[in-house]
């Protein structure tokens, strides 16, 4: 939740040994040295690791040129190594309508997606199961909205789309998700069209990513 003073992004060239750091508006704009040769003969392990390090230097040139919260930074390194490069966020646990558990979605990211599943824990809060409901490109644009719909639909808690026609669930005592088309307003045609959108498919052109903006580029999430 830190937010560096009139700072709204930093933008980093890598390959540079230039040491200017300037603004451009809110954007502060650097260099950093990078050899990409070396770095493509990196294991996946390895690769993870010197992305992270270059990350933090260049964190740590920002705070001693800037005065920035340093702790921050520092803690926010150790955290990542901590976790192993896992990113995994559990949103506001709900009770449940019979009040004999609870329920969150869980926000994880992995190199290609955000991953967003529904979470089920007992009433200590010791996790009972997970179910994942949907996959989408990594920044908040695409996910935000939807993952603040999270409610419980009796014994099924997830999302609803489409004004509460589409909705996309898990349960406890499932290993799958639980689609529901509800059409009313909408046709049935539209809801598939809806839930075609909650799954990120590999995008290889621009014209597969307008299909699927619009919902028509066929995509491999099983249903159950």
């Amino acid at each position: 939740s830190y937010k560096p003073p009139k700072t709204s992004r930093v933008s980093v060239e890598l390959g540079s040994n230039n040491d200017n750091m300037f603004y451009f508006g809110s954007i502060l704009r650097l260099y950093h040295p990078f050899n990409k040769d070396q770095f493509w003969e990196l294991s996946e392990a390895e690769k993870k690791r010197k992305i992270l390090e270059m990350t933090h230097e260049v964190a740590l040139r920002c705070c001693n040129n800037y005065n920035w919260e340093l702790e921050v930074f520092e803690l926010a390194y150790k955290k990542v190594l901590d976790v192993d490069f896992k990113y995994e966020i559990e949103l506001k646990k709900k009770l449940s309508p019979n009040r004999k558990q609870k329920a969150c979605l869980v926000l994880e990211k992995d190199e290609r997606c955000a991953i967003i599943s529904a979470l089920f824990l007992n009433l200590e809060n010791e996790r009972t199961n997970k179910v994942e409901l949907f996959r989408l490109p990594q920044h908040e644009m695409f996910y935000g909205s939807i993952i603040k719909k999270a409610r419980w639909f009796g014994n099924n808690f997830g999302i609803s789309q489409c004004e509460g026609e589409l909705r996309i669930t898990g349960n406890a005592e499932l290993s799958n998700r639980t689609v529901e088309y509800l059409p009313n307003k909408y046709t049935q045609d539209r809801l598939e069209r809806s839930l075609n959108q909650l799954t990120c498919p590999e995008i290889n052109s621009k014209e597969e990513y307008e299909a699927w903006m619009k919902g028509e580029l066929s995509t491999t999430n099983a249903d159950e």
